[in-house]
């Protein structure tokens, strides 16, 4: 469980490709019931077709809970853009301003999407409160990080502008 929860976080880094995650959900999902941690079964929808709807063996809690009381895992890191960054180097100024200004439109598109996300606070009993507050701490956490990366984008394309010129400058690069 704790490999499946990790690749839908992997999955889940990418907010540009929204269908990317749609389909690393329902991969886990299905390798989940394939450990009978899951169950699923169809139920109407009031907006279109029937969907399938999930839920948590005894197995799949025991499981979670295990997992939970590991405590935190470190964050996932995407290591591809650390070696992205260090070969932008090996590249004209014009192409690594262009790779910076990129960077910052993805950020700034997490953040605007992470920003509207619906504060759906559920139903109001005990559960649904824990489900609710639990839901707005992940979503905080992503938030938080997402500012984090576009403060860091912004410094830089600030910093590179300063050391190599206007090839950097956000409205000058094509």
């Amino acid at each position: 469980m704790r490999r499946a929860f990790a690749c839908v976080g992997r999955a889940g880094a990418n907010h540009s490709r929204p269908s990317a995650l749609q389909r690393q959900i329902y991969r886990t999902i299905n390798r989940l019931a394939d450990q009978g941690l899951v169950t699923g079964k169809e139920a109407p929808s009031p907006i279109g077709p029937d969907k399938r709807v999930y839920r948590t063996t005894a197995k799949g809690k025991a499981e979670l809970k295990r997992w939970l009381k590991d405590g935190p895992v470190s964050p996932v890191q995407r290591t591809a853009v650390f070696a992205q960054l260090i070969f932008l180097a090996r590249v004209p100024d014009l192409d690594a301003a262009q790779f910076l200004v990129a960077m910052k439109t993805q950020a700034d598109g997490l953040v605007a999407a992470l920003e509207q996300a619906p504060d759906d606070d559920g139903p109001q009993t005990d559960e649904g409160r824990r489900v609710a507050f639990f839901n707005r701490a992940s979503l905080g956490l992503g938030l938080a990080r997402a500012k984090a990366t576009q403060a860091f984008v912004n410094a830089l394309i600030d910093q590179h502008e300063a050391e190599f010129g206007s090839e950097g400058r956000r409205g000058n690069v094509a």
